[in-house]
């Protein structure tokens, strides 16, 4: 056992002799001076405790004699044991001896000085500490997606009460002005860091909260383990990221590295820009983003507030991850889109105009109220875009206009109409004659969206004249649904001159794809020779049209 063999070795360096080996047994080993009885499971790291009797009071002993009852106290609180809700009786009586114990060793802490100047005690502290918070943690009772942490409550630890003793001793330990770092070092190695940062994974919020307390200490403390706990704690976001996308400690993870990143110092590292675009921005692509998205926005704030010159790469990053189907998640991307473009510069915004412009018109467009919204608040803040549009009119100008005019003839809210049309006054306000410009081009470009839809159904009837040669009922059936078919308006004019290029390389004789599978699948029950086939097996767009030209009979040579 580790705690008796330690004992035994104290023993040989005080009397120099080697005592005789004993054998070991497999019942419970009652020492002469201790009043702590436990047995030891080959297969568990940690001790079982089965006896325990309440040791005296600190106040009862006399001064000398406090430090070693200190140490018999560690000792006695090393030994854990399961906890279940069919505890045993005997059990039950000897965690609460335990926790009375835990909490004379608190208050002989706060009210001695020079309590931790012994090493002994030090290394019996960290064994004690090791014993008690290390363990296997419970399976998590539901994904992070489901859970909601306004509304769902979480799992907490059942033994609590005694961990929270436990913890509250380590971190007056920590904090301790007595501790001399390289002392401190010999007991904590990096095998005791790893295992405190995997206790992050806890589903208890009150133990993640004294982990992230205790392990920022010691990130300030130990310096030669700074390096170290950053690279643990940058490898299990990153495998939380790309792999696991399961872990309860990321927020507390960006807690510690927010003031991390302010005391980085000028230049930065190659490691700390690794870190933030390796690590940091890909955790936006996460479908749990809402769990610690405050906490992210902050580390991504400190890198610009350290160099302005970061916004470029920060702002592709942030678009190449922006959401397409999760309305919330795009909602707090806008959000942290407006963070960073108050701390950007005019000289900087001048590099990102284009894309963040052509976004924030796309958000407008955007039948979800809470994006459009966003978007438009963001665009006529005064203090963000706004002021960054006065300067670079010329350019702004020409990529808003298009998608606020569409959407004034098709959002269906009349807040957002509203929002809209200040959004126009305000752009009308900085360049007259180039709003004017923009507005004859945006009617150009709704007269050859109206000829291109007229040109489809143009396609449509030369196609139905086609089908009349072998069935006058599926002519008829395709008219009809040509009739019935919803013409395509185009919400941006960039999408309508990439549709005019695709056509213009496509067959005069052209159709709609999904138009074409309804007739196919659709014969006339007059018509027994037109076979259905699946739809795996269908001829593609281009084969159909070419099969019609080629059976293709003028009117005039039929007999």
């Amino acid at each position: 056992m580790a705690f008796r063999g330690d004992r035994v070795k104290a023993n040989t360096k005080a009397s120099g002799q080697t005592p005789r080996r004993r054998h070991r047994r497999s019942s419970i080993v009652k020492e002469k001076l201790s009043v702590l009885s436990f047995k030891s499971d080959p297969n568990a790291s940690n001790i079982i405790l089965t006896e325990i009797v309440l040791l005296p009071k600190f106040s009862e002993v006399p001064a000398p004699d406090r430090t070693a009852l200190f140490i018999r106290k560690l000792e006695q609180c090393s030994a854990v044991n399961p906890i279940g809700t069919d505890m045993a009786p005997a059990v039950a009586q000897a965690m609460d001896i335990k926790r009375r114990t835990l909490e004379d060793i608190v208050d002989y802490i706060n009210q001695t000085r020079s309590v931790f100047k012994d090493s002994t005690v030090l290394a019996t502290l960290i064994r004690m500490v090791a014993a008690n918070i290390f363990r296997p943690l419970p399976k998590p009772t539901a994904d992070l997606e489901i859970f909601d942490p306004e509304e769902d409550e979480p799992k907490l630890e059942q033994n609590w009460p005694v961990l929270q003793l436990v913890y509250d001793i380590f971190l007056r330990f920590i904090i301790s002005p007595e501790i001399d770092p390289k002392v401190a070092k010999k007991h904590i190695d990096s095998r005791f860091v790893t295992q405190m940062i995997a206790l992050f994974d806890s589903e208890d919020p009150r133990e993640r909260d004294y982990l992230k307390t205790a392990l920022h200490w010691l990130y300030a403390k130990l310096m030669a383990y700074r390096a170290f706990i950053r690279r643990t704690m940058n490898a299990t976001m990153y495998h939380f990221t790309h792999h696991s996308m399961r872990f309860s400690g990321i927020s507390e993870f960006l807690e510690i590295y927010g003031s991390i990143i302010n005391g980085f110092a000028l230049p930065l590292k190659p490691e700390h820009l690794n870190f933030l675009h390796k690590t940091l921005m890909p955790l936006h692509r996460v479908d749990v983003i809402t769990h610690f998205h405050v906490q992210l926005s902050y580390c991504v704030t400190q890198f610009i507030e350290k160099d302005t010159h970061l916004i470029e790469p920060i702002v592709k990053a942030l678009l190449r991850y922006w959401p397409i189907t999760s309305s919330p998640k795009a909602v707090l991307f806008l959000n942290e889109l407006e963070d960073l473009l108050e701390l950007t510069p005019p000289a900087e915004f001048s590099r990102i105009l284009d894309p963040v412009l052509t976004l924030l018109g796309q958000c407008v467009s955007s039948t979800h109220f809470h994006i459009a919204e966003r978007a438009l608040t963001l665009i006529n803040n005064n203090e963000v875009v706004a002021a960054h549009i006065a300067s670079t009119y010329e350019r702004a100008i020409p990529i808003l206009f298009h998608p606020l005019c569409y959407n004034t003839k098709t959002h269906w809210n009349q807040t957002i109409l509203s929002y809209t049309f200040n959004a126009l006054k305000t752009l009308m306000g900085l360049d007259a004659t180039l709003f004017n410009q923009c507005a004859e081009q945006f009617k150009g470009v709704i007269e050859d969206d109206s000829a291109s839809v007229v040109h489809k159904q143009e396609k449509w009837d030369a196609l139905s004249l086609i089908a009349a040669g072998k069935d006058p009922e599926l002519a008829a059936l395709a008219a009809e649904r040509a009739s019935l078919a919803p013409k395509f308006v185009p919400r941006f004019p960039m999408q309508s001159k990439a549709r005019e290029e695709v056509e213009s390389s496509e067959p005069e004789l052209d159709t709609d794809s999904e138009e074409e599978e309804a007739v196919v699948k659709s014969p006339s029950p007059r018509s027994p020779h037109l076979k259905m086939r699946r739809k795996s097996v269908l001829p593609t767009q281009n084969q159909r049209v070419t099969v019609a030209l080629d059976s293709y009979i003028p009117i005039a040579q039929r007999e």
